[in-house]
């Protein structure tokens, strides 16, 4: 069944197992092999139409409210890691900075920005309300038509080990690199999310 642009899917509705789905829409090949034994019959919700996936709906999306994109990345770094971070994202990758905020370093990449926040301060301020996260964060890049490998030469020329390099299903490769706060950092050769 083809979707118009303004259908979402419900990927995993109230009372689903964690089983392995049927479904054609899904992408992800780490669910779990197990079997549910009991089908739980999910309800549709109001406005939503039915979907070739069992058990799960395509909740409509009204095209008057749409958001744009997306605005902010957010990172974390240590308080010690402030400098390397600054240079890392303005040499190695080359990105524009907008200047140092409030225990924030910003950069412009295309329509969004790229923000990396102390992480420590960013959880304990009053406004804009305490966030966070500990352990490795991920953010994918997407390098320019033509460039994907002049990316990894540009990383390695600046002492930065990939530590992975996938060939998707798709054919599109990424790459894998972490950041001095420990970040995975991919940059991908085209986008790997289309259709």
């Amino acid at each position: 069944m083809p979707f118009a642009r303004n259908y979402a899917v419900e990927s995993r509705p109230p009372g689903r197992s964690s089983g392995r789905s049927s479904c054609p829409l899904r992408r992800s090949r780490r669910w779990s092999s197990q079997k549910s034994r009991t089908t739980t019959r999910v309800k549709p919700a109001p406005g939503s139409l039915p979907s070739p996936c069992q058990n799960e709906y395509v909740r409509v999306v009204t095209e008057d409210l749409r958001l744009a994109g997306v605005l902010e990345t957010v990172l974390y770094y240590a308080s010690d890691q402030q400098d390397d971070m600054e240079w890392f994202y303005e040499n190695v990758l080359g990105l524009v900075s907008l200047g140092l905020g409030r225990w924030t370093l910003a950069f412009r990449l295309g329509q969004g920005v790229v923000l990396l926040f102390d992480r420590e301060r960013s959880s304990t301020q009053d406004e804009p309300p305490p966030h966070g996260a500990s352990g490795s964060i991920h953010a994918a890049f997407l390098a320019a038509p033509g460039e994907y490998d002049a990316w990894k030469d540009r990383l390695a020329d600046r002492g930065v080990t990939l530590t992975d390099e996938i060939a998707w299903d798709s054919g599109v490769r990424s790459c894998y690199f972490n950041d001095p706060a420990g970040n995975l950092l991919e940059i991908a050769e085209r986008d790997l999310w289309t259709g």
